[in-house]
């Protein structure tokens, strides 16, 4: 499943780990994609 990709500071392989923490330093959601999936803003 994981796939090359290119981020700011370069090219890897494998996935991309997505983090939204409140204030209180707790995670609120992770989510995993694969390497090549594009970030949406």
């Amino acid at each position: 499943m994981a796939r090359s990709g290119k981020s700011s500071m370069g090219w890897f392989f494998g996935f991309k780990l997505h983090g939204i923490i409140n204030e209180n330093g707790e995670f609120v959601a992770l989510t995993i994609t694969k390497g090549n999936e594009v970030d949406k803003l």
